[in-house]
């Protein structure tokens, strides 16, 4: 986590790059992130719209209704529809490539899914994950367990779907009380920057949660930390690409995909047939009313 004491806010228009010339503040400098360029959880590359991201449609639904109890119904709801439809067998699923691209990922769980140019390789990542998840269960009372599922595909037991109600619910709570404030000092959101001839598209990396919010709430641009900027032509340096992980094509094709906001094979069911508009939870007497209408 970078050192709150050493975060710096680049002007408006600031490009990442000129920050990896400067050490000192690599890793602290803060950007304005255009929300209309970002992708969301990880590699399966979801843009922040409603009809595509389950938070941001989850948010959008239940910030209209102040009733607490109706709003964590439609977070149910929601969360529930898509984990039932994006359903990844094994990480090849969930980066969206089959074996021949991404041959390091033909027998992995899809837990164990990574970027071309992570520095960790899977089994790092598959015991990271479990160790954050456990945390994050720790933090909001919630023990959904190893085996219960991923924050970000399913499937999943019901425990890991309370336990994101429960995380959504808290930050919409938090807003209603104090206003959006999507940059903490102590836990900043931050972001991968995907370079392309000059221009720039984000991953969110941390903050997934408040960048939903954001677009759900139509917030142009959200204050990141970028943590570093991946150039599509340093290809076959990634490190993942150099462990035969993946191909060279097949980490370009997955570079491609995330950079042009092409949500993974798994998950394009659920962004178009199966995320149909949600109309906020309402009684019985006003759907009697509705209908009269």
């Amino acid at each position: 986590m970078a050192d709150p004491a050493k975060l710096e806010v680049e002007p408006a228009g600031s490009d990442p790059v000129t920050v990896e010339y400067c050490p000192t503040k690599r890793g602290y400098a803060v950007f304005e992130i255009p929300l209309e360029d970002c992708r969301a959880f990880h590699t399966i590359g979801l843009p922040l719209a409603p009809h595509v991201h389950p938070f941001v449609q989850a948010f959008d639904v239940a910030r209209r209704d102040a009733s607490a109890d109706r709003g964590r119904r439609a977070f149910t709801e929601i969360l529930e529809r898509y984990y039932a439809s994006v359903r990844p067998t094994s990480a090849c699923d969930v980066v969206g490539l089959g074996a021949a691209d991404a041959p390091g990922l033909r027998d992995v769980p899809p837990i164990g899914y990574l970027y071309p140019w992570s520095e960790l390789g899977v089994a790092e990542i598959i015991a990271r994950r479990k160790r954050s998840l456990k945390y994050v269960g720790m933090r909001y009372g919630v023990s959904p367990g190893d085996d219960a599922g991923h924050t970000f595909f399913g499937p999943v037991q019901a425990a890991r779907v309370e336990l994101q109600v429960t995380r959504l619910h808290a930050l919409l709570e938090a807003v209603r009380r104090d206003g959006f404030k999507p940059f903490a000092r102590d836990f900043p959101t931050k972001v991968v920057a995907l370079r392309k001839a000059g221009r720039n598209r984000w991953l969110v990396e941390e903050g997934q949660h408040r960048f939903a919010l954001g677009g759900a709430l139509g917030t142009a641009a959200i204050p990141s930390i970028v943590t570093s900027v991946i150039r599509r032509e340093d290809a076959p340096y990634w490190p993942q690409v150099v462990a035969g992980i993946f191909t060279e094509a097949g980490a370009l094709a997955l570079f491609d995909r995330l950079y042009d906001g092409v949500p993974a094979p798994i998950a394009r069911d659920w962004s178009t047939a199966a995320a149909t508009p949600v109309e906020p939870l309402t009684s019985g007497a006003d759907r009697g009313r509705r209908r009269r209408r």
